[in-house]
């Protein structure tokens, strides 16, 4: 299971990387203008580039839903990295870091997307469901880290996995929902 975690947060963490624009006046070591960076491709352009349609509902949703699966997955990525910082003092900047992290899934409604429109749900119910675990988890993750217990991380794992195998569930039904052009279903 905690491999599937550090591949959760490493695709997360390029996926967030990607999406970020290039400094202005970014340049390359050779001192010619960067590249722009790719932008990621949201949930409903990959369903519109595989061939599927979404009402304007469908896609209001998904695009708000995203938006907050973004902010908990930035900040379960940046607990995760933190948390492995081990080797390295732990400093007051670091400890304040995991605190802000910590905050941000705390404080986020698991239900703050706006209503789904009946066709999609289930990905809500879904969502809801995989955040609260997240949230579960961090408020764990907060008694022990608060009580300087060195294990702390390790208080929310069963649910931070319980938050995985919906994210699975998810991407199941979404897989099979919207398959990708030429997939026979």
């Amino acid at each position: 299971m905690q491999r599937g975690w550090v591949a959760l947060a490493l695709v997360g963490l390029m996926g967030w990387i990607a999406s970020s624009p290039p400094p202005a006046e970014a340049q390359t070591a050779g001192g010619t203008p960067a590249p722009a960076q790719p932008q990621a491709t949201t949930i409903t352009q990959y369903v519109r580039d595989q061939g599927h349609t979404l009402t304007p509902e469908e896609t209001a949703f998904f695009d708000a839903d995203e938006a907050i699966q973004s902010l908990y997955t930035q900040a379960l990525v940046n607990i995760e990295l933190l948390a492995r910082a081990e080797p390295v003092p732990q400093t007051n900047e670091w400890a304040q870091s995991v605190a802000r992290n910590l905050e941000v899934l705390m404080a986020i409604d698991p239900a703050a997307a706006p209503p789904a429109p009946p066709s999609l749900q289930r990905f809500r119910d879904l969502a809801v469901e995989q955040r609260t675990h997240y949230r579960t988890a961090a408020n764990q993750w907060w008694q022990a880290f608060q009580a300087d217990a060195p294990d702390w991380r390790q208080r929310g794992l069963a649910e931070q996995g319980a938050g995985l195998q919906v994210l699975y569930t998810w991407q199941a039904e979404f897989s099979s929902r919207y398959p990708r052009a030429g997939e026979q279903r």
